[in-house]
């Protein structure tokens, strides 16, 4: 079941690239957002790589829709996803979907193929850069911070929850290295 969950994701993201003018901004923002729930909702029931594909899909509808967005909308999203980072129990939904926005939208070759003008590429990335990259470094600093924190006060106690202490901040690490190294 979870592999064929993974390969649906597959076909919704290629689905997508190919047949975005049909859908159209509303429509594409519309089923980004429900996939984000679904994957804020279920982190716990789905396998990890299952998980991964979602955020991915969620991060190739965010820049196939961000030129087409207006700036309250793409504000919008990158508020939520740094309130999931910073806020609620499961941050990693929001780090890994970060991670694979900043990894859509800088290029290069761990990103999706949407067979547009270069133009297209760099007003994402232009935009990005300008008004929402800085959001998401500071939300990923931010649960680094409480990860140190949380370390520090659980010193003398023994080791429950080590492991997801750990993950946590290697997925805001993986966030914080992408931005400190965007070009």
């Amino acid at each position: 079941m979870p592999t064929a969950k993974f390969f649906a994701l597959r076909g919704i993201k290629e689905s997508l690239i190919n047949g975005y003018a049909v859908l159209g901004v509303n429509e594409a923002t519309s089923l980004r957002d429900e996939l984000y729930q679904l994957a804020v909702s279920t982190s716990r029931q789905l396998e990890s790589f299952v998980l991964d594909s979602l955020c991915w899909v969620v991060a190739v509808i965010t820049k196939r829709a961000w030129i087409d967005s207006s700036e309250e909308q793409r504000m919008a999203f990158t508020r939520t996803l740094c309130e999931d980072i910073t806020v609620h129990n499961t941050p990693c939904i929001g780090l890994i979907t970060s991670t694979y926005i900043i990894d859509e939208i800088a290029g290069g070759s761990k990103c999706s193929e949407f067979n547009l003008p270069w133009e297209f590429h760099y007003m994402c990335k232009a935009s990005f850069e300008k008004s929402h990259l800085m959001f998401l470094l500071e939300a990923a600093l931010k649960v680094m911070h409480q990860q140190l924190q949380r370390s520090l006060v659980q010193q003398g106690v023994s080791p429950n929850g080590s492991h997801t202490i750990a993950y946590e901040r290697r997925s805001a690490l993986h966030v914080a290295e992408r931005v400190l190294n965007w070009s």
